[in-house]
């Protein structure tokens, strides 16, 4: 065990909102230290600290040892840095997307003026930004729909249909268009944080309890070929277990609780599984 060495990124922000707003981590030096574990921490921008534990660490061969590196999201540019943001704003608007032309052009201001002073400095070459003209893409053909305004009118449209559905988020409520789903059915709304594995699992267990989870996780800003996916969990029983009756009678497996299974009596199949 004492090859082992965990770092820590501990930048306490995750995609939309703070760590501590959806699952506090409390004491993490305490939580490695009470299961026999070497705990360190630092500045994780400070590179000397970093080299300087790295070889303390070595010295260290009868235990696990984990690295607290507390860090700053969007260190390097002020207006993006995590700490930056204003007490009153709950949301961090830089994690996803790309940003506005204004902004990415403030931001590589900022890291080249940084770069020429440190260059300058130590009597290097400095740097400058060349910037390449490009023809404007040609529109695309037809009317453009937007996807997510679609997508969230057609689930506030469901959830007023069926009062059992609930939605269950990743920590990207804005990029998923669930903020109205939020402020009109608070009830309904369940914030996990990055821990898609424990949405999911979540959604089976109110599935089980009769709720139409609906779990969602955007990749609308990732490489090409990822995509953004949301999946619903049928109530109660796995789909390979349903009879062709049951199918019919509940819209070809989508859900056990629908209209059509609520009219008595149900289906003697229907009522068998």
């Amino acid at each position: 065990m004492g090859e082992i060495t965990v770092v820590v990124d501990h930048n306490k922000i995750q995609s939309d909102y703070s760590v501590k707003k959806t699952s506090d981590l409390g004491d993490l030096p305490a939580k490695f230290a009470a299961f026999g574990w070497h705990v360190e921490r630092i500045d994780g921008h400070d590179t000397a600290a970093i080299e300087q534990t790295f070889a303390r660490l070595n010295t260290i061969t009868d235990k696990p040892k984990a690295v607290i590196a507390d860090t700053i999201k969007g260190k390097g540019v002020s207006f993006m840095e995590g700490t930056s943001i204003d007490s009153d704003v709950e949301m961090f608007l830089f994690h996803s997307g790309a940003p506005q032309a204004a902004d990415y052009t403030r931001a590589a201001q900022e890291l080249l003026d940084r770069i020429n002073a440190r260059a300058g400095a130590l009597g290097g070459q400095t740097v400058e930004i060349e910037t390449v003209n490009r023809p404007p893409a040609a529109p695309p053909p037809g009317k453009p729909v937007g996807l997510f305004p679609a997508y969230t009118e057609a689930l506030l449209k469901a959830a007023a249909r069926r009062p059992e559905l609930v939605a269950l988020d990743a920590d990207l409520i804005k990029d998923m268009g669930l903020i109205p789903f939020a402020e009109r059915y608070p009830a309904r709304f369940f914030e996990c944080g990055i821990a898609e594995q424990d949405m999911v699992s979540m959604a089976g267990g109110l599935a089980l309890h009769g709720a139409l989870p609906w779990s969602t996780r955007s990749r609308a800003s990732s490489p090409p070929g990822r995509t953004s996916k949301s999946t619903t969990t049928p109530p109660s029983t796995p789909r390979w277990s349903m009879s062709a009756a049951c199918r019919a009678c509940c819209r070809q497996g989508r859900a056990i609780r629908t209209r059509a299974c609520a009219r008595s009596p149900r289906s003697a199949a229907c009522r068998t599984w």
